[in-house]
């Protein structure tokens, strides 16, 4: 079942830092690739799982946003995990901007008014 996301997700390329609290109480970081992000969450690359539901701090140049593990999956090199933003933690271009920002929405629709010019 295909479940269509509540925002559009802007793929980027950008290094920052991971840091959750294992379960025996162990203060961890890692600083992983971050893959995309919306409005309401991001996906990072990283060579450590962590378990979903897990509660996490994601830090970059002006800040951090704060969110839950929503999933977290094996890939070929690391794990794919999947984040959604706690209340009060919502990403846009004016409080940080990733190096390479792809912005899904604005290319689809160049895309469609290329398809319509002559």
């Amino acid at each position: 079942m295909n479940k269509q996301r509540e925002k559009n997700r802007n793929l980027c390329a950008e290094f920052i830092t991971i840091r959750w609290t294992e379960d025996y109480g162990s203060n961890r970081s890692e600083v992983v690739s971050l893959e995309d992000i919306s409005v309401t969450g991001a996906c990072l690359q990283m060579e450590h799982s962590i378990p979903r539901e897990t509660e996490v701090s994601l830090h970059h140049e002006n800040g951090e946003y704060r969110g839950i593990v929503k999933y977290c999956t094996a890939e070929e090199i690391g794990y794919l995990l999947g984040i959604a933003f706690d209340d009060g933690y919502r990403w846009s271009k004016a409080d940080f901007q990733p190096s390479h920002l792809l912005e899904l929405k604005q290319a689809g629709a160049r895309k469609a008014s290329h398809a319509r010019s002559p």
